[in-house]
């Protein structure tokens, strides 16, 4: 099994980046915000906020940089 060897400048940037991501997704902030969004915009393209969808999308995007990394 291959077990990637990392620098200290590369282990530095993913603990970085991961910090950065928890805060991101961190599910109960995102599902449970105290700051509700209004349920219709003023322009004809608004598209409500889907948390769900939210976390979805961020979590995969992060899954694939972290891969890419190594």
């Amino acid at each position: 099994m291959y077990v990637p060897v990392f620098t200290e400048y590369v282990v530095e940037f993913l603990d970085t980046w991961l910090l950065l991501a928890e805060k991101m997704v961190h599910p109960k902030s995102v599902l449970d915000s105290v700051y509700p969004l209004p349920a219709k915009g003023n322009t004809s393209d608004y598209k409500p906020f889907n948390p769900t969808q939210y976390l979805k999308n961020v979590l995969k995007v992060g899954v694939y940089e972290i891969i890419r990394t190594m």
